[in-house]
């Protein structure tokens, strides 16, 4: 939160705005910015009620990601990449964000030791 305090306030604050919206993709990238800055199911209630929501859209949809419904006013044609970029970001909105320590020898590990350490 510390990065970018109005990135996440505008989030919180459109939260239920843009999950009325209709779109989908939007609304699902809502859902994982604030698990990014570490909310969850378990500790926050926006993305709480967002993974519900998000989980009903999937099951709305047949349970599949792949046969996803039409955001707003879209074309009736769907493109490879919205037949990629939709499904993907419904996935990352309900997924858990859990932190990794990178291990040694990958690029995540030798990243690492470029930082200084995480407080």
């Amino acid at each position: 939160m510390a990065d970018s305090p109005s990135l996440y306030r505008f989030h919180r604050e459109n939260f239920y705005a843009v999950m009325q919206l209709g779109d989908i993709d939007l609304f699902a990238s809502f859902v994982d910015s604030l698990r990014q800055y570490g909310c969850s199911s378990e500790n926050d209630v926006q993305v709480r009620d967002g993974t519900r929501f998000l989980l009903r859209v999937y099951r709305d949809g047949g349970d599949r990601w792949m046969d996803h419904q039409r955001d707003g006013d879209e074309t009736a044609v769907i493109n490879d990449y919205q037949s990629i970029h939709k499904p993907w970001t419904r996935v990352l909105g309900i997924r858990p964000r859990r932190l990794e320590q990178p291990k040694p020898g990958t690029y995540g590990g030798i990243v690492r030791r470029w930082l200084p350490p995480p407080h």
